[in-house]
């Protein structure tokens, strides 16, 4: 289910290119380069085996490096790091 949604939420118009906002308040502030090309993989429509072989990385490296991104974000699951992603910053 939550792969379907994440489709979906790759396919609407608000789209996210990896960059952090500029608000340190944001959640994504808080991330590092690396962990926002995670994220940026994620929108993309990639899974865990995916991220590995594209990053040629393991399996488990990237479940870790997607379990630190939500821990640091705040987020539950992977659908909410990229609702948190696109989501509209508050001015």
């Amino acid at each position: 289910m939550e792969e379907v949604a994440i489709r979906h939420l790759h396919k609407c118009k608000r789209k996210w290119d990896g960059t952090p906002r500029s608000n340190p308040k944001f959640p994504l502030f808080l991330l590092s380069k690396r962990e926002r090309e995670f994220l940026h993989h994620l929108a993309e429509g990639m899974d865990t085996k995916r991220i590995a072989d594209h990053l040629g990385i393991s399996r488990i490296t990237v479940r870790n490096n997607v379990q630190r991104i939500l821990e640091k974000i705040g987020a539950h699951s992977r659908l909410e790091a990229l609702a948190i992603a696109v989501r509209p910053r508050a001015h």
